[in-house]
């Protein structure tokens, strides 16, 4: 669980960062506006909420072993189309930028990447 906590920390410090610098990078373009900011807030909400629902599908395939493959797969598939309803959102609607919501979905597997070649260096990632 530990590692767990500590990809949800790098994640939730990585959208901040993300934002931070979405929002600097607006700003000195003269592109900053309230479609972005929806867009950065809708983006990172729904990628917490993915990464809960990969979590939850996770424990909960371990307590199926019998059905656990078809149960990842279903919630694999379900994951990926409601992430295509939320970008198709962010060109749909006027109020939502596609360039807020995009980075923050792409950002977990990011860290994930990272988290892969950094585990052997963090003794609690190991657990």
């Amino acid at each position: 669980m530990r590692y767990l906590d500590t990809l949800l920390k790098r994640c939730a410090i990585g959208w901040a960062v993300l934002a931070g610098a979405e929002i600097l990078l607006a700003l000195a373009v003269g592109k900053l506006s309230w479609p972005l900011i929806w867009g950065l807030l809708l983006g990172t909400l729904f990628s917490f909420a993915n990464l809960a629902l990969l979590v939850r599908t996770t424990a909960n395939a371990l307590d199926k072993q019998d059905h656990a493959v078809g149960y990842i797969r279903l919630h694999y598939v379900l994951r990926y189309l409601l992430t295509g309803v939320v970008i198709a959102l962010g060109f749909a609607m006027d109020f939502l930028s596609p360039w807020g919501i995009i980075p923050p979905l792409l950002l977990p597997r990011i860290v994930f990447q990272f988290s892969g070649h950094l585990a052997g260096r963090d003794r609690h990632c190991s657990e």
